[in-house]
């Protein structure tokens, strides 16, 4: 009996530990559905993560072996990332230049809050939020799982 309440609470104080436990796994994943070429730029201020710039080139396809073209994956790991806003950037050319000899403005920037939920680690399932850059330069979020954000905190 005394076993059996034992390897109970031991349980609970488990799972206890891993909901309190305050880290962030997220991964954000880059498609592009326009043919302009762009540079996309992330930034987590609250576990100093800077991403390099991407240059994409063309629409995100999937290839015949199953991989995508154009297709980019940023794996953000540590603690407390919703402590501070993450910042999510896209470059577009200046009329008059190209790829040989760029000049890039800032076409659009989206600030928010986001934080993984904790329980999805005991069923080893990644939280990941789709990061669509559409044909007018501007961002689109979703599909979100496992993830709280928040825009306007």
């Amino acid at each position: 009996m005394i076993s059996k309440i034992s390897n109970q609470y031991c349980l609970f104080i488990f799972l206890l530990m891993i909901i309190l436990i305050e880290t962030c796994d997220v991964e954000v994943r880059l498609k592009s559905n326009t043919e302009k070429p762009f540079q996309f730029h992330l930034s987590v201020e609250a576990v100093k993560y800077w991403s390099h710039r991407v240059t994409v080139t063309g629409k995100t396809v999937k290839k015949p072996d199953g991989s995508f073209s154009n297709y980019h994956v940023f794996h953000i790991k540590g603690p407390k990332c919703n402590t501070k806003h993450w910042h999510f950037f896209v470059w577009g050319l200046k009329k008059g230049s190209n790829l040989t000899s760029p000049i890039w403005k800032i076409t659009d920037h989206e600030k928010l809050k986001m934080k993984s939920l904790k329980m999805l680690k005991l069923y080893k399932l990644q939280p990941y939020v789709s990061i669509t850059v559409k044909e007018n330069l501007k961002i689109s979020m979703g599909p979100i799982f496992g993830i709280l954000w928040c825009k306007y905190c």
